[in-house]
C-alpha cells in the first residue's frame, strides 16, 4: 500500500539556520571550558539564538 504526499505540506515551514557549536567558539574566541559545556548542553549543531543565549558574557574591551 502506497499513499501519496504532497511536497507543498512538508516544506510549509521555513528552515533554520544551523551553526557548527566548535566553529563559532573558535570565531567569537570563547574557552575550550565554556566550549565543552556548550557541546554538552547543545550538541553539535545549534540555532544562532541557542548558541548565543547560551554563550558565556563576553568580558568588556577596555582602551
Amino acid at each position: 500500500m502506497s499513499k501519496h504526499i504532497n511536497d507543498q505540506k512538508l516544506n510549509s515551514q521555513p528552515h533554520q539556520p544551523v551553526f557548527d557549536v566548535v566553529e563559532h567558539c573558535i570565531r567569537h574566541s570563547i574557552s575550550s571550558k565554556d566550549q565543552g559545556k556548550l557541546l554538552s548542553l547543545l550538541g553539535k549543531f545549534a540555532s544562532r539564538h541557542e548558541l548565543e543565549t547560551n554563550a558565556p558574557p563576553k568580558r568588556p574591551r577596555f582602551r
